[in-house]
């Protein structure tokens, strides 16, 4: 029914969803990067399972090679990632530099309200 090299992709896939599902749980990864990797995930499945699929998808971008078309979707999707994250880490460098420049007028004004100790000691 099943090749070995399908039977072992299934596997993998389903692992890794579960990897996925078990981070969400134990608040390790969130719920809204979570729902990349489980499509991601779900894809990979249903490509393992059904072999037509992959070859219609890989007639479809043009691969000559269908197997080929899956590292092309995961090329695709790395760098989709990759672009996803950029962007959340320049919005939390751009917090960052904001939160330090509310703390440092905050501390400014703080040393300003505070009194001021004339005992000498």
């Amino acid at each position: 029914m099943y090749d070995r090299i399908q039977i072992v992709s299934i596997l993998g896939s389903v692992l890794i969803m579960g990897l996925v599902v078990e981070l969400v749980r134990r608040r390790r990864l969130r719920v809204e990067y979570s729902i990349l990797w489980l499509l991601a995930g779900a894809c990979l499945t249903a490509l393992s399972i059904f072999r037509d699929g992959l070859e219609r998808f890989g007639h479809l971008v043009g691969v000559a090679y269908a197997p080929a078309a899956i590292f092309l979707a995961a090329l695709v999707f790395g760098v989709l990632l990759s672009i996803h994250l950029t962007t959340v880490i320049t919005k939390l460098a751009d917090q960052n530099v904001k939160l330090a420049q509310r703390i440092a007028l905050l501390e400014s004004r703080l040393d300003e309200t505070a009194p001021i100790d004339t005992s000498g000691d």
